[in-house]
This record gives structure tokens, sequence and C-alpha cells, in this order.
């Protein structure tokens, strides 16, 4: 694997072109994540920018997401990328929309991108249109719609969704009041990754505990 990825680098060079102009572009991103993993970034990112000028979308997302000098210069790379018709960059315009980084806030904006993308399956996006819907953010709040927004993105893998469904079963907000889904839904957020989930699993046991009715003695 790693004689592979030397001969692809190669190729980056012109210098060094040879008559095959085939590169293995996702060893060559996979090496650039393990650069940046090990805390070797300036070799990272001039891989990804060799890659990048090379035409991979991917390179000039990561360059933006993680090596931009500025938010505006992060926010002006994703919509180039968003217009080249690569989806988490588009997801990432909306995040900047909603907090107004590199570009002025505009909720009307965010909420647009990421109603397109979830009515396209997008998970993220999905539980991002629950969250304006449970909050009434530029759409009239309503938690039946948000908890539906929330299962979706729950049953796609969103492990903040599942967290927001599982919430939604406990309290019966927007669906029915429902503890051993709240569980089954808490139990997959945390086999995800979040820690928080184990936290509210013991808080619900509590609110089971306490909202049982006592048996009446014989």
């Amino acid at each position: 694997m790693r004689l592979r990825i030397v001969d692809a680098l190669r190729k980056l060079n012109p210098l060094n072109r040879s008559e095959d102009n085939s590169l293995d572009v996702e060893s060559l991103l996979q090496e650039a994540n393990h650069l940046s993993t090990k805390g070797e970034h300036n070799k990272a990112q001039s891989l990804l920018s060799k890659l990048a000028k090379h035409g991979s979308m991917e390179a000039e997302f990561t360059l933006a997401t993680k090596y931009s000098q500025s938010y505006e210069e992060t926010f002006s790379t994703l919509c180039a990328c968003a217009k080249k018709g690569h989806q988490e960059a588009l997801l990432w315009v909306g995040h900047c929309f909603a907090t107004g980084q590199g570009t002025e806030k505009d909720m009307n904006k965010a909420k647009r991108v990421y109603m397109t993308l979830a009515e396209r399956g997008h998970p993220e996006a999905q539980f991002r249109v629950g969250e304006l819907y449970d909050n009434g953010w530029e759409v009239e709040q309503d938690s039946a719609k948000a908890a539906s927004w929330f299962l979706k993105a729950a049953e796609s893998g969103s492990m903040f969704a599942q967290s927001s469904i599982a919430r939604a079963y406990e309290t019966g907000r927007g669906v029915g009041k429902d503890y051993d889904k709240a569980e089954l839904w808490y139990r997959r957020a945390l086999e995800n990754g979040d820690e928080l989930a184990e936290g509210s699993l013991i808080a619900l046991e509590a609110r089971k505990l306490l909202d049982a009715k006592p048996h009446s003695a014989k």
C-alpha cells in the first residue's frame, strides 16, 4: 500500500508525469488523513492542495474545513464545492448560514439548505430540520413534525437524532410517551458515541420507577 501511495504522489508532480495519468485519489486522501492524525499538518495540507488542483472535490472540502485561514475563506470554498455537487459542503454552507460564520447569519437560507438535503435523505440535514420544527426557527413550531424528522434521521444513523427521538418518547413531546422506545433509542445513541445518553438512560430508569403505580397490598 505504501509503495502505491508513493507512486501516486509521483504522478502529482508535473515533472514526473507518465502517460498513465490515473491517480488513486482515495488512497492519497487516506494518506493525507493519516498525516493529519499524526500531526504532520503541513504535509497533509500540501498533499490535499495538490489533489485539489487535480480536481478532487473531497480534497478541496477537507482544505476548507480543516486548513482555511478564516471563516470567510471556508465559506467561499464550501460554496464552490457545493456548486459542484458536494453534499457535505452544502450541509456546511447551511451551518454557516445558521451560525453566521463566514457570512451573514440567515436562518431562512439555512432552512432551505437543510430542507433540500433532508428531502434527499441526508441524516444530519433531517436532524437539523427536526430542530427547526422543534424550536420554531423559520417555521411554525410543530413537535409532531420535529419528532417525525428526528425519527427519520435516527433510523438513518444520526446519533444526535437518536437522542432527540429518545427524549421525545420519554417526555411524549410530539409522539406518544413510550419508555421502551425511549430506552431503545438512548441505547443506540450510546452505542454510536453519545456519552450523554448514559446519563439519560439512568434518568429514564428513575422516571420509570417514580412514575410506576404502587402495587396495592393484598
